[in-house]
């Protein structure tokens, strides 16, 4: 279920009749981070006001970023969805090129979610 809200089509910059999704379904690398800390129920593990950098520092430390590092208010795109949550499934091995967003896209689409 929580995997399910990391993938829900409000995660991920999508367009709307030629034009950019509204500004309401966008998420910004910082929201995903703190959005993943919380499925893990690991917010204990951070400091009481942890800022938006701690979620992308405690996150990278176990190995779970885009491609390129967080980008504190980048909005995730597809590709960065997809490498974040194959790397929070622990399949980043299952991946032939580890710099090509297109595989981990790849890899989800072939799996039963």
């Amino acid at each position: 279920c929580a995997l399910a809200l990391l993938l829900s089509a409000s995660c991920i910059p999508q367009r709307h009749e030629g034009h950019a999704a509204p500004e309401r379904d966008l998420v910004t690398h910082t929201e995903l981070a703190q959005r993943i800390v919380w499925m893990l129920g690991d917010e204990a593990k951070l400091p009481a006001r942890a800022t938006g950098l701690d979620y992308q520092i405690y996150l990278s430390r176990k190995g779970i970023e885009p491609l390129g590092g967080w980008r504190y208010d980048a909005l995730v795109t597809k590709g960065d969805l997809a490498v974040v949550t194959v790397r929070l499934m622990g399949l980043q091995r299952e991946v032939s090129d580890p710099e090509d967003e297109q595989e981990y896209i790849a890899l989800l689409e072939g799996m039963e979610l």
